[in-house]
């Protein structure tokens, strides 16, 4: 019972952040976009630390969407927007598999605009983000907490 009620609050609070915003969301998450293709024999660089910056201190909207989850994630607030970035490693991943799928995509906006996309790759082998940020693409680590958040969701029944 205490687990049903749990699940019950979690369902309550996502419909709600969901909600809010809609107008926001509704122009960025009709699209779909597909993954890109990582060639093996690429040099990995990360996105650079002044665009980090000017994303964590002036992203006002993030979305989340993900692709085999019955929900998605909308944060409009600082700290929320915050604690999610916080899961960015600044350094590149080791290596890119070729058999790894995105989780889901992350939006990042500022002021109505989208600034900067990341897919997100979680899975044993595969924890990083593929940014694409002013027609460059970057790769990032996942932090293990990042790694460990994206898996419980993941990982949770929502049946």
């Amino acid at each position: 019972m205490r687990k049903f009620k749990f699940i019950l609050v979690i369902f309550t609070l996502l419909s709600l952040v969901s909600c809010k915003g809609e107008e926001k969301k509704a122009a960025v998450s009709d699209t779909k976009v597909a993954p890109q293709e990582v060639p093996g024999n690429i040099e990995l660089s990360a996105l650079q630390p002044d665009v980090f910056k000017y994303v964590y201190e002036n992203c006002d909207y993030l979305d989340i969407i993900f692709e085999n989850l019955p929900f998605s994630m909308s944060q409009d607030n600082q700290n929320g927007i915050k604690s999610l970035m916080s899961y960015i490693d600044f350094q590149p991943p080791v290596a890119l598999k070729d058999d790894c799928t995105p989780m889901g995509r992350q939006i990042y906006q500022i002021a109505g605009e989208v600034i900067m996309e990341a897919d997100m790759y979680v899975s044993p082998d595969c924890n990083y983000y593929v940014f694409f940020y002013q027609g460059k693409t970057y790769y990032n680590a996942m932090v293990p907490k990042g790694v460990e958040f994206f898996t419980a969701l993941k990982n949770k029944k929502f049946n």
